[in-house]
């Protein structure tokens, strides 16, 4: 898994404890993360208008992802859209997984990403759940050490590994249980 290009959508890059075990595992180097300027430009107005945080705030948030994974911006091509078979706004997302020569894009909405419109491309939606379980199974010591590091980050206010995966299970069930069967 480690030379998979995987595009992340917007939505897993909104929930804030889902976006850091997310990242983290991409700087741990299990895979490659992808996504274009539309796919920023969401999360951060998603941010504001969902009460996470101000637009000072939500900026921060791109420019450190931004900083942090400096290869992970693609130039989707817009003459792509009009023939993408899914949603016209999930379109951007396809077009950037085609873009980073992606084989897999992270999503909370996989109806929105059919099989039969992403497979002509060599591309599979999965949940982040889905994602994360698979990266247990390619590296469950690297997974381990991914979510103890990022509870001991956190502490401000200070967060337990217990309350790490209770905040996980919201959008990864299944991994946050992985998790939990391997205290600290």
């Amino acid at each position: 898994m480690v030379d998979s290009d995987i595009v992340l959508d917007a939505c897993v890059l909104i929930p804030m404890a889902l976006c850091d075990v997310l990242l983290r595992a991409a700087a741990a180097n299990l895979y490659r993360p992808r996504w274009s300027e539309d796919i920023l430009v969401e999360v951060g107005r998603n941010l504001v208008e969902n009460g996470l945080t101000d637009d000072r705030g939500a900026q921060h948030r791109i420019s450190a992802m931004r900083q942090a994974f400096a290869d992970a911006s693609v130039e989707i091509d817009r003459n792509l859209l009009g023939g993408i078979d899914v949603d016209p706004k999930d379109r951007h997302v396809v077009a950037a997984a085609i873009a980073g020569n992606a084989q897999t894009i992270v999503t909370l909405n996989l109806r929105h990403f059919p099989e039969h419109a992403l497979s002509p491309y060599g591309i599979e939606a999965q949940s982040p759940d889905g994602f994360l379980v698979g990266l247990c199974d390619f590296a469950p010591s690297a997974m381990i050490d991914v979510v103890r590091r990022q509870a001991a980050d956190l502490r401000n206010p200070p967060v337990s590994l217990g309350q790490l995966l209770d905040s996980l299970s919201r959008h990864a069930p299944s991994f946050a249980d992985r998790m939990r069967s391997h205290p600290p």
